[in-house]
């Protein structure tokens, strides 16, 4: 655990004594009170997810009230090496008031090339929120950040040339998933590396892998799980030896899984445009590629013009292929890739009640006050999300999504659950009030969660201070 919280810790006790050393100091602050309730069973789904785990388990009505902090040195120790650290609060009152701070960390920039980040953070968030899954199937911000230490390139950067049409992105981050789970004290490792291209000033191509590692822990059964001895073979992503659980002496070792990605944008004057693709893997099979049929394809188009509708965003997405079930291939099984799901690492790629993967993936399994799997994971789905502007004070957002749920190859819905699931806001500020105003509604039809419509009612304010020239966050 210290591990994770050291680089943390390091940079905000090095940031405060700084502070009239650096060049530029910069902070935007907020604090919000929310409402909400339903009435049914539990909050409609878009209220609830794709928010950072915030609420817990709110059941069907919650307060909140939260306070954010995020602040920027630049230029210290000289040009070029920049630091950020803040804070995000929350506290709930409802059915789990699960007071926590979602976010917690500390990052530090250096030199426009790499950073290193640690703590509870966010990842960047993409197309205005609109996508059902942040346009990538396993990596959203559906579930609350959990505690990591990542190094990484400072976005798409090229130093080995001259010419910036070619640049890449890497990632390599170390987790910890904490004990609410079957696997208790189960590490997460993740790497990413993407390649990209601007082919002209209009059009860019990229390209991309994200890889995704659950190891080591302590296991009801099995007891303590391999570690950092057995670190490359998690990495690596290479067979168990005597040391593992069977099954991951027969596969991989641990749970293995990420996706390939594939992005065009396109940047006219008037409007920009960007088509995606996020295949997903969990073994050799999804990497080969036995489950073509399965992806997230998305399109969306931006007009660079206030208006009643700017944005629009649809997304098509199918995970009911997973290699076909289970079938023999040359002496070996093939199928029933189980997304998101794991044998050894039962609680699957959930953390705190919520899947890291999109939300579509649910609902959840539970015994014993823990997760125990994914029950829903062969899904298809048609997705809009819009966003626009009324008047020079208000704007607004929804989200509209029909989803056809087949469960798993192993436990299957006979027959399979439609289900709609909507939400729309409309947000007011103005010079004349103190204080930004918000109101959702948002509902849920269909036979995967009982029939229910709630609200959301918000009060909020934001302030900045210092004179920072811009956030490096992402």
């Amino acid at each position: 655990m210290a591990g994770v919280f050291l680089p943390a810790v390091v940079l905000l006790l090095v940031a405060a004594p700084l502070r009239a050393q650096y060049a530029q100091y910069g902070g935007e602050h907020a604090v919000s009170v929310e409402t909400l309730f339903s009435s049914g069973d539990g909050l409609p789904f878009w209220l609830l997810h794709n928010q950072s785990g915030k609420y817990g388990n709110p059941g069907d009505a919650v307060q909140v009230l939260e306070l954010q902090s995020r602040n920027r040195l630049e230029d210290v120790f000289g040009k070029g090496v920049d630091l950020e650290f803040g804070a995000d609060f929350v506290a709930p009152h409802g059915e789990d008031s699960d007071v926590h701070f979602n976010e917690l960390y500390a990052k530090a920039r250096f030199w426009k090339l790499f950073k290193l980040e640690g703590g509870w953070f966010r990842e960047e968030r993409l197309l205005d929120g609109l996508s059902s899954s942040n346009t990538n199937l396993d990596r959203t911000l559906n579930a609350r950040p959990y505690p990591k230490v990542k190094i990484a390139t400072d976005g798409f950067v090229n130093p080995f040339s001259a010419s910036d049409r070619i640049t890449f992105r890497i990632e390599y981050d170390e987790g910890l998933l904490g004990d609410d789970r079957v696997v208790k004290g189960a590490h997460l490792h993740h790497k990413s590396f993407y390649l990209g291209w601007d082919v002209n000033d209009e059009y860019r191509v990229t390209v991309g892998l994200d890889h995704f590692v659950m190891w080591g822990g302590r296991h009801p059964v099995y007891g303590e799980l391999p570690g950092f001895d057995s670190y490359l073979r998690y990495v690596l992503g290479r067979a168990g030896d005597d040391n593992f659980a069977p099954d991951d002496q027969a596969n991989i070792a641990g749970n293995q899984l990420g996706s390939y990605n594939l992005r065009l944008d396109v940047d006219k004057d008037a409007y920009a445009l960007a088509f995606y693709a996020s295949h997903p893997f969990e073994d050799r099979s999804g990497m080969r590629g036995d489950n073509w049929r399965d992806n997230l394809l998305g399109a969306s188009f931006r007009r660079k013009k206030e208006g009643l509708l700017e944005t629009a965003v649809y997304e098509f997405m199918n995970t009911r292929n997973q290699s076909g079930a289970i079938h023999d291939l040359s002496n070996h099984l093939n199928g029933n890739d189980n997304y998101f799901n794991h044998g050894v690492y039962s609680s699957g790629y959930t953390y705190m009640g919520y899947t890291l993967a999109s939300p579509l993936f649910s609902p959840l399994t539970t015994s014993g006050g823990f997760v125990t799997g994914i029950g829903n994971n062969r899904v298809l789905m048609h997705h809009v999300g819009l966003l626009g502007s009324v008047g020079e004070h208000m704007d607004w957002d929804a989200r509209l999504t029909f989803t056809r749920n087949l469960g798993r190859y192993a436990a299957p819905y006979a027959p399979p659950e439609d289900q709609f699931s909507s939400y729309v806001r409309l947000r007011y500020s103005s010079p004349r009030l103190p204080v930004e105003l918000a109101v959702a509604l948002a509902g849920d039809v269909g036979a995967l969660y009982p029939n229910r419509f709630g609200a959301m009612v918000s009060v909020s304010k934001t302030f900045r201070t210092g004179g920072a020239k811009q956030a490096f966050r992402d």
